[in-house]
């Protein structure tokens, strides 16, 4: 589990670590396995369209610097997603499903942007809260109850809808 001392110059290895931080290639995702913890003590970088996807029971930290996600973040069923940092999804989803999967943060002032069209939450039950939320490109559509503590900004030229139950 210690994916610094990898041999990054093996083609087989589809990701770099320099300093903590975590850069996954172009395409490949980021996935936390079932009942698992992730804290990665760094940046979080996925390339490409690549997803950050946190498994059933999982739980992973986002906490360290800016992170940024350039596909969506996929969040199963009593997995927990801790973003605590300013993280910009690219791809614009972060899509909950199964029961009860929480996106929250634990600690700091942490701002998540959503880059393009996209949705938040889906699932059952599912546990959505941000400090500060910000609708950067189209159209963001809330599947499920979300709550922000701080500051929801809507950009010029971008939308966000309400599914027709919330």
């Amino acid at each position: 589990a210690k994916l610094a001392t990898a041999d990054n110059a093996d083609a087989g290895i589809l990701y770099s670590v320099s300093s903590n931080n975590l850069t996954i290639n172009s395409g490949i995702e980021l996935h936390v396995k079932s009942s698992k913890t992730y804290d990665p003590g760094g940046t979080v970088t996925t390339q490409g369209s690549a997803n950050m996807h946190v498994d059933d029971s999982a739980v992973a930290y986002l906490d360290t610097a800016t992170n940024t996600i350039a596909g969506d973040l996929l969040v199963d069923g009593g997995a927990t997603l801790n973003i605590d940092t300013d993280t910009t999804v690219t791809g614009g989803d972060i899509t909950t499903s199964g029961a009860s999967a929480v996106v929250t943060k634990s600690a700091g002032t942490p701002t998540v942007t959503l880059g393009s069209t996209g949705a938040l939450g889906g699932g059952t039950t599912p546990t959505l809260t941000f400090y500060n939320l910000t609708q950067n490109g189209g159209t963001t559509t809330v599947n499920s109850d979300t709550s922000v503590t701080s500051t929801l900004t809507v950009n010029t030229g971008t939308t966000v809808s309400l599914a027709s139950s919330k």
